[in-house]
């Protein structure tokens, strides 16, 4: 569905064929009548379906390891935050003696 939202497809369509409601809507009629009247849009919407799993593929490959190296930074400021964590505990403990 995300893709169809993404294409600018109408609210109403989706839950038109989401539900099975048979009714016009904008002159389409949800429902295997739809691959023999207008097989233009249907192959269209189709494709486009497949262009849009394409592009998210590509899109998630390439910033991998972006992500990746975001984590990585995180890791070490965790480190210098435990080890602060740890050097205010002793200083407390110090302190109180």
């Amino acid at each position: 569905m995300s893709q169809l939202k993404s294409f600018n497809v109408s609210n109403e369509i989706m839950r038109a064929q989401k539900r099975g409601r048979q009714g016009k809507i904008r002159g389409l009629n949800p429902g295997p009548l739809l691959f023999v009247e207008h097989k233009d849009f249907v192959w269209g919407l189709i494709a486009s379906m497949y262009l849009g799993n394409f592009l998210g593929l590509v899109l998630v490959l390439t910033t991998v390891p972006i992500f990746a190296s975001m984590l990585g930074a995180a890791r070490k400021q965790d480190y210098l935050g435990r080890f602060a964590d740890r050097c205010w505990q002793r200083l407390r403990t110090f302190r109180r003696r």
